[in-house]
């Protein structure tokens, strides 16, 4: 249990670490691009091949239902 928390943590640790690395050799490089588009490029250079719908699910850009359509 204590080794099972212990990954986890170090797993966070090391997600932030590549989080802060990522965008500050990104946004060097991008500084045009909208606010979501840094995270949809790490998110299809860690997947490969992904769906628009699952990129939306990650953003948090999906589309919401509207019942007055």
């Amino acid at each position: 249990m204590k080794k099972t928390f212990l990954f986890m943590k170090r797993d966070v640790l090391e997600s932030i670490i590549f989080d802060q690395r990522f965008q500050k050799k990104i946004m060097n490089k991008f500084r045009e691009l909208s606010t979501n588009q840094p995270k949809v490029i790490k998110i299809i250079g860690l997947e490969g091949k992904i769906t628009p719908s699952t990129i939306r699910n990650y953003t948090g850009t999906d589309k919401q239902c509207n019942p007055n359509d």
